[in-house]
């Protein structure tokens, strides 16, 4: 009897050894911070659809024709005039310009939203047209500009186009330059003299000219 007890008091505690070996070992959970770090998400990188197709199918060819004078006063106001039409030539675009001074025209890739700038940093610029238009079909798109010249020189003048596209969603816009020419118009200082003169005229009259004359005119006389 006293055996048969020693024999199940041991098959007991040799149960019990094995329970505790073949329980299953939970894992701890991961903190929301480690799996979603900083570093794991830096290294996702977003996968962008290629969209270099859709951005040159909204590209197309059109004429354009520029004038701005090469030469002015600087008393003068320089006008500066920017045609742009897909469905006529450079030479017919050339021959509306109505402002006189140097014209040429070019060919221009562009959208159906154009941008056109005029950047001439010794001119005070005036915008007269928007910059931003939509290109029309019924008419040539007209840009026109006012420049100012603050002193006499020869300073350049930088004609930018940027055709305005569709990137991903509809609602976002994308700039493409498409276009860049700089130009050198000449300020010349002729008229100075004669602003000076008409501005103090009455002043070279009672100080210099009538004296002199009334000193003439007592010279003589003796």
């Amino acid at each position: 009897m006293r055996n048969l007890l020693l024999i199940l008091v041991m098959f007991g505690l040799t149960a019990c050894g094995a329970s505790k070996e073949a329980a299953p070992v939970m894992p701890m959970p991961v903190p929301y911070y480690e799996k979603h770090s900083e570093v794991q998400l830096l290294k996702r990188k977003p996968e962008k659809p290629d969209q270099t197709h859709d951005i040159v199918r909204q590209l197309f060819k059109a004429s354009m024709a520029f004038a701005v004078p090469e030469q002015a006063n600087i008393a003068d106001n320089i006008r500066a005039e920017l045609l742009i039409d897909p469905l006529k030539t450079g030479e017919e675009l050339e021959a509306q310009l109505s402002d006189k001074g140097r014209k040429f025209h070019d060919t221009v890739m562009v959208s159906h939203i154009i941008r056109a700038t005029l950047v001439a940093p010794d001119f005070k610029v005036t915008s007269v047209t928007p910059e931003e238009q939509a290109l029309s079909y019924s008419d040539s798109t007209q840009w026109k500009w006012i420049l100012e010249p603050t002193a006499p020189g020869s300073y350049t003048v930088d004609l930018t186009i940027t055709a305005l596209v569709n990137v991903g969603d509809k609602s976002s816009l994308h700039t493409l330059k498409t276009y860049n020419k700089t130009l050198n118009v000449e300020i010349t200082p002729k008229q100075e003299a004669s602003q000076w003169l008409e501005k103090y005229w009455q002043w070279l009259f009672s100080t210099l000219l009538l004296p002199l004359a009334i000193w003439v005119y007592k010279s003589r006389k003796k």
